[in-house]
C-alpha cells in the first residue's frame, strides 16, 4: 500500500512538473528575474567619486546619460563647489571611466583626465534643463539633513549616557 502511494506520488510529480515549470518559464520571459555578473545598476555609479589616474579625487557621478538603444554613452560629473553648491556638471564617454581596485578592497571609478582638465571642460546641457540641477540639490539637500539627523542622534544619546551616569554618581552620594 505504501509502495503504491510513494509509486503514484511520484507518477503525479513527474506528470505535473513539466507543466509547473513551463507556466514558471512563461511568467518570467517578459521580466529580468536576476541580475548577472556582466550587469550593473545606475546606483552603482551614480553618488560614487571618480578619480583620477593618480588617485586624487575629481568630483560625483550626478547622472548618467543613455541613448535610444539603453546603452550608457556618458556620465555627467559633478566637478567644483562645495556640498553641491557651485558644482558644475560635466559629461564625459562612459567607457573613458576604468574600475581599478582601491583600498579595502573597494573599486575606484578612474579616469585619464586631471582636475584641471575637467574644470577647463565645457559645462553638459541637459534636455531637463533646471530640473536635474534642482534635482540634484534637493538630493544634496536632502543628505546633509539626514546627516544632520544622525549628528543629532548621537548628541542625545551622549547626553542621555552622561546624565544617567550623572544621576547614579548623584544616587550614591546621597545614600
Amino acid at each position: 500500500m505504501i509502495r503504491e502511494l510513494i509509486t503514484g506520488s511520484a507518477l503525479a510529480m513527474f506528470l505535473v512538473a513539466p507543466a509547473a515549470i513551463a507556466d514558471q518559464q512563461k511568467n518570467t520571459e517578459n521580466f529580468v528575474v536576476v541580475q548577472s555578473e556582466n550587469q550593473w545598476l545606475a546606483s552603482d555609479f551614480t553618488g560614487r567619486s571618480v578619480h583620477s589616474n593618480s588617485g586624487q579625487e575629481l568630483g560625483d557621478i550626478n547622472d548618467l546619460v543613455f541613448n535610444e538603444s539603453g546603452q550608457v554613452v556618458a556620465a555627467v560629473l559633478g566637478v567644483g563647489g562645495v556640498l553641491g553648491i557651485g558644482e558644475k556638471n560635466v559629461a564625459v564617454p562612459f567607457d573613458s571611466i576604468d574600475q581599478k581596485p582601491g583600498k579595502d578592497g573597494k573599486v575606484l571609478l578612474v579616469v585619464n583626465l586631471s582636475k584641471s582638465d575637467l574644470e577647463k571642460a565645457p559645462k553638459y546641457k541637459s534636455r531637463s534643463g533646471g530640473q536635474a540641477m534642482m534635482k540634484q540639490v534637493q538630493n544634496k539637500a536632502s543628505d546633509i539633513g539626514e546627516k544632520a539627523k544622525e549628528m543629532g542622534k548621537d548628541a542625545m544619546e551622549s547626553t542621555k549616557e552622561t546624565g544617567e551616569e550623572d544621576m547614579t554618581k548623584d544616587n550614591k552620594t546621597t545614600q
